[in-house]
Formats: C-alpha cells, structure tokens, sequence
C-alpha cells in the first residue's frame, strides 16, 4: 500500500507544522506502513518560520522554496514565477499544438483535439497568476494556423466564435474561479489571504478584470452589470457552481465584443452601437459551427470585396462594379445587397447593421432564418475572391 500526495496547508505556528507530520508519522506505523521521510517538502513563506523550521530535527531536511501539488507549484514567494513544473507543462502543450496544425486530419477533429489535449493541459496549474501575453500569442498565433483563421479577420470575433475552452487565458481563469469557489470557506474566514500573488488574489482580479464590482471588499459578492449578482458568502452549491461558470463565459465574451468595437477597424467603426446580446451570440456560435471557411470568415469581419482586391493590386479600386457595371465601387455592401450581378438575395438590406455587415443573427431572428442570410454572404464571399485565389 501506498499513500502519496498528502497537502497540509494554512499551518501558521512551527508547532503545527511538527505536529502534523508526527501524527502523519504515528498513523503510517498503525496502518503498518514506513514514512518515506526523505519526499517531504516543508514550504515556508516568511523567514522567521524557516529559521525555527531549521532547528527542528524532523523538518531540518525538508525545507525547500517550491513543492508541487496536483502539478501546481506553490513557491515561497508571492512574487515567485508561475513555476517550473507549468513552464515546462506550457512548453509540451506547445509541441503538441505545432504537431496538430499539420497534422492530416480535418478540421472539426482539429478543433476538439485542441480544445481537450492542448488546451486542457497548457491552461492547467495557472491558479496564482494568468498566462503572459507572450504565451497567450504564441498559442494564437498557432491556433489560426491549425484552423485557417483568415488573416484580414478580427481576432476578438474569431476567439469569442471559436469558444471558450479554445482559449488559454479563459480556459486558465476559469479553473482558477471555479476551483476556489469550492473552497471559498478559506477566503470567507480569512480575508487577508487575497493579496496578489495568492490564489484568492488572482480570483478577485479575474472578477474584476471582467467588470464584476464588490458589494464590500474581501466579502466575495459581486455585481456585474450585464449578468447580476455573483454570492460566495451563501450556501455554495452544484447549480450554483454552474452559474458562477456561466457568468464567467458571458462575461468573456462581453469584454472581447467590447473590445472588437474599440479596436479601430473599419467594420468595428460601422458597428458602433452593437449591443451585446447573449441570445444573438448564442445562435452566431452555432451558425459559425456549421459553416464553412467562406461563412467564418464572413461572420469575424474577413469578407473581402473586389474593390478591396483592386485597391491593393492596383492602388485604386476601379469607380464602376466589375460586376454589374454599375457607377459605384465594387465595396462589400454594394455586391451583398444591391448587385444584380449575384441574384437569389434571401432578403433586403438587413436594418440591423450587424447582420448587414458580418452576417451575425439579428435580435429576435431564429438560428434557421439567420442561418440562410449567413450562408448567402459566404456563396458572394466565395464568387469573389475566386478570381483572386486568396483567402
């Protein structure tokens, strides 16, 4: 028999720490079992512990500045790195993720094997601080590679349509909220436990990066203006663990829909007063699921018109349709709405300019009815850039 993995934490007085691993000790001899006394770790975040540690005889050896958990490094040092072990975790995912961008298989499988071998284990451990930008993009910069992600498309757009669970930063922010919630009866005893660096710490700015307000600092109740209150002083529950979950989405996908209108393109200025729907980014993401290269790239802004192509060939785009002749660029709105050229139109000019310019559902509009708008928008996207042979 083996007991491996044992975790003593918030030991706080040197006699406890003793204590504990003498009764660890007492109990391995009534079961009848040997102490490997030579794999214990003693991890001590002030100096004064260790000096005193360092005088005792059973903890003398067994001081070191990091012990692994579960794959996560607790360091002694608040201001310590992610650590080793998920440096080193990091770096394996990564190799994965470059095998899977070639590797022969379509495109739907590629998603899911990201989502649960890349994604899962990259996003592991980060419990104490977020993943840097700088693995974040490189991650990015494969995960476009691996799906055929245009490059003209908006990046804010294809994250929230990819999903959640294909992104890092998300994936790593939500295991750090939602395995705390399950122990939130540590942060409600001790508010003090939340300074940065800490894992309370790094739940409460996640909560606030993504727009959530305190009721009363260190209480663990949140407001959000969007998605309501967020309670970890009641009874914590499964149910409630799915909200809390699903607050977190909504709020993510706020934030990178905020962020798309402030980016500075084009689209993102026509799209000014596009407010956030729940409902409406629902149904795109299912649409998006559906479709083809043509119909992503349509709905994440990567819709290209010929007079687009003509300006970067020639400097200029050409004042009459190529298409219908017409005395007008060949712009995007022109040949989706009112060129004869390309007929079957499933509808007018949509009056919701969201719907007009990337194909998104409109509000109150069925996933079938937007879907059909949507596929219209990839068969123009798909004529037109034929010629050009680009994506």
């Amino acid at each position: 028999m083996c007991i491996r993995d044992r975790d003593l934490r918030r030991q706080e007085k040197v006699a406890q720490v003793v204590k504990a691993l003498d009764a660890w000790s007492q109990w391995s001899r009534v079961l009848g079992l040997k102490e490997n006394c030579a794999k214990t770790k003693v991890v001590c975040r002030r100096a004064d512990q260790k000096k005193q540690l360092e005088k005792e005889p059973r903890t003398a050896n067994s001081l070191c500045s990091t012990a692994r958990v579960l794959g996560v490094d607790f360091c002694h040092t608040l201001s310590s790195r992610v650590g080793d072990t998920a440096d080193q975790r990091t770096e394996e995912a990564l190799k994965k993720a470059k095998k899977l961008a070639v590797a022969g298989v379509p495109k739907a499988c590629r998603r899911r094997l990201w989502r649960s071998r890349v994604i899962a284990q990259a996003s592991w451990g980060y419990l104490f601080k977020a993943p840097t930008q700088k693995v974040c993009k490189k991650f990015w910069a494969i995960q476009k590679r691996a799906f055929g992600l245009p490059c003209t498309g908006s990046a804010k757009l294809q994250q929230v349509l990819e999903g959640h669970f294909a992104d890092i930063g998300f994936a790593a922010a939500d295991q750090a909220v939602t395995q705390l919630y399950r122990a939130a009866d540590v942060l409600l005893e001790s508010p003090g436990r939340v300074a940065h660096g800490t894992w309370g710490g790094h739940a409460r700015k996640i909560l606030k990066e993504a727009g959530w307000v305190e009721f009363t600092p260190f209480a663990w109740a949140w407001h959000h203006p969007a998605f309501g209150a967020m309670d970890w002083s009641q009874q914590r529950t499964k149910e409630g663990l799915q909200l809390v979950r699903h607050q977190l989405r909504e709020a993510w996908r706020e934030k990178l829909h905020r962020e798309f209108k402030t980016s500075g393109r084009r689209d993102a200025n026509d799209l000014a007063g596009w407010v956030y729907s729940s409902d409406v980014f629902k149904k795109a993401r299912e649409i998006y699921a559906k479709g083809d290269g043509h119909l992503r790239a349509v709905m994440t802004g990567g819709g290209l018109s010929t007079a687009y192509y003509e300006k970067r060939q020639r400097g200029t785009a050409n004042p009459n349709c190529k298409h219908c002749g017409a005395a007008t660029e060949a712009g995007w709105d022109h040949l989706m709405w009112f060129c004869p050229a390309f007929s079957g139109r499933p509808c007018a000019a949509p009056a919701d300019e969201a719907q007009r310019r990337l194909g998104w559902p409109a509000q109150g509009q069925t996933e079938a009815e937007a879907t059909v708008v949507a596929q219209w928008m990839a068969e123009v996207r798909a004529a037109v850039w034929q010629p050009w042979g680009e994506a």
